[in-house]
């Protein structure tokens, strides 16, 4: 591509996202087929989700009060990448800094609304991708063809710190039950996770088992006591997910556009969009499960031990994202068994909302580039081009 058509592209892709015609500016300008390319695009259509949603919800099997929301933030900000032109090892590597934050807001009688203290704290956290089909490069063995790779394997170890900032006893005075005002919650974790995706027909399918352990290190990031024999050390996971191509659902209308070309003052070239365009979208369904294994014989606390330990949890999320409304979506979620909110995981918790999801770094479907990217006439374009270069000779001539 020569500097030309790049510039009238980054022109293009600046004025569609100006005016919200086309989503061109989460996409690139030439389609990507490299394999580890891929490999990154599909761990980003594999991480948890950024949520605002609200919802009924019930508590210990009785309505508590309904929430107004719950704000759920996971960040990867990535730190490094393996490029093509480096050591085979790191091609396949990508570290991140990981961040983690979630908030309840409820519905008061007295008041309109107050958040639920304290918030869930993820961080500082630290991940490790690898692309797992890269292995045999150790062994002296080539890398398979990018276009014969069809099932991508990758292993993610994160660390991370997870405690609600508080510092005053996990139990209330009489020991009879955990301190969930301003009682201390604190725990570290280590989790694997073992995955596998392939498309089908640009469909993504991702399955995926994780194991974790929490731990604690000295006095600054320990593990509270409370948590000993109560809120269990070790657990396992299963993930099942399905992140549709961008599929076509109607149309819609937009604003008619003019490009400058040739840097000329006054001078346009026309190169306009008229009618409708076809609207598209993509949709994610998920299913999470975990079970958590060790002793857990003071659950929910020493003095109030239940034959119920609530090991097990299961969620289901669909999310629904219109492919020309960049990084946000829409999602519903069902979630069953006990609570993830720090120091209330004694409780067991039954909850069903909807609201909007986003994500920073987006997932992009394979077919995206070919539904947007063809539409653009390159031969407008190459006309376009034409147009300069005879305009430019006109002006060297006089």
């Amino acid at each position: 591509m020569n500097k030309l058509h790049a510039l009238l592209v980054a022109i293009l892709v600046h004025n569609t996202s100006m005016g919200q015609i086309r989503p061109l500016d989460i996409m690139p300008t030439e389609k990507d087929e490299r394999v580890f390319s891929k490999w990154y695009n599909i761990g980003q259509g594999a991480k948890e989700l950024n949520t605002v949603g609200l919802g009924p919800w019930l508590v210990n099997d009785k309505k508590e009060v309904p929430p107004l929301f719950e704000g759920q933030i996971r960040q990867d900000f990535l730190l490094m990448r393996g490029r093509y032109d480096q050591r085979p090892w790191k091609r396949a590597l990508a570290i991140n800094f990981n961040l983690g934050l979630n908030l309840r807001m409820y519905q008061g009688d007295l008041y309109s609304s107050y958040p639920v203290l304290p918030i869930n704290f993820m961080v500082p956290g630290l991940s490790v991708d690898y692309f797992l089909n890269h292995i045999p490069s150790f062994f002296g063995r080539p890398m398979p063809d990018d276009k014969e790779i069809k099932n991508y394997f990758t292993l993610r170890i994160q660390v991370s710190h997870f405690s609600n900032g508080q510092s005053s006893n996990f139990y209330n005075f009489d020991s009879s039950s955990s301190n969930k005002i301003d009682g201390n919650f604190s725990t570290n974790f280590v989790r694997t996770d073992v995955s596998w995706s392939r498309y089908f027909n640009d469909n993504l399918l991702t399955a995926k088992m994780h194991y974790r352990r929490d731990f604690g290190i000295g006095d600054l990031l320990g593990m509270e006591e409370g948590l000993y024999h109560s809120y269990g050390r070790d657990r396992v996971g299963f993930f099942l997910q399905l992140r549709t191509k961008d599929a076509k659902i109607g149309h819609y209308t937009y604003r008619r556009a003019k490009y400058r070309a040739c840097n000329e003052p006054g001078k346009y070239v026309l190169h306009t969009f008229k009618g409708r365009v076809r609207r598209y979208a993509t949709w994610l369904f998920r299913a999470e499960t975990e079970y958590i294994f060790g002793d857990m014989s003071n659950y929910p606390t020493f003095k109030n031990p239940s034959q119920e330990k609530l090991r097990g949890n299961f969620k289901f999320t669909v999310a629904y994202y219109p492919s020309n409304m960049r990084t946000l979506g829409l999602f519903a979620q069902v979630y069953y068994g006990r609570d993830y909110y720090n120091i209330r995981y004694t409780d067991k918790l039954m909850n069903i909302k909807a609201g909007f999801v986003f994500d920073l770094h987006s997932y992009i479907p394979p077919n995206r580039f070919d539904l947007y990217m063809k539409p653009i006439d390159l031969e407008k374009l190459k006309l376009i081009k034409d147009k300069c270069n005879e305009t430019a000779s006109h002006n060297s001539n006089n």
